[in-house]
């Protein structure tokens, strides 16, 4: 059997946008249920509103982590502000700006490429955003 891994992300304060209090609640929520299933191996608990650059590290550091791993599920959870930019869906950090949008975002697209480099059997990735 392979490795089960959760990546959760929630951001519910903004620099340039409208505050989402309740993306809070719902972050710590999703982690005390990973947490108390203990399914997962390993688990990068991104809370409390990161800034672009912490979350996009973060993010990067333990894809690479686990990428010498057998992975058997990937599971995804975000909360905050999405957005659409051409014909790709955005994840927005708490620094989002329109003016930086690759600086300050993640693209669906690219946080795709990181988790298929992990060669999942299986992904679950659960969005909690509009857009």
């Amino acid at each position: 059997m392979g490795k089960k891994v959760a990546l959760l992300i929630g951001v519910s304060e903004y620099q340039n946008e409208n505050n989402l209090p309740p993306c809070q609640k719902d972050i710590e929520l999703m982690h005390a249920v990973v947490s108390g299933s203990e399914k997962y191996d390993d688990v990068l608990f991104l809370n409390n509103s990161p800034k672009s650059s912490e979350a996009k590290d973060k993010i990067s550091a333990f894809i690479r982590k686990n990428q010498s791993q057998d992975i058997e599920e990937v599971f995804v959870y975000y909360t905050g502000h999405g957005a659409r930019n051409a014909d790709d869906f955005l994840y927005l950090f708490s620094d989002f700006s329109n003016s930086k949008i690759e600086q300050t975002s993640l693209r669906n697209s690219e946080f795709d490429s990181m988790i298929k480099s992990l060669k999942p059997d299986l992904t679950v990735k659960v969005v909690d955003a509009c857009q």
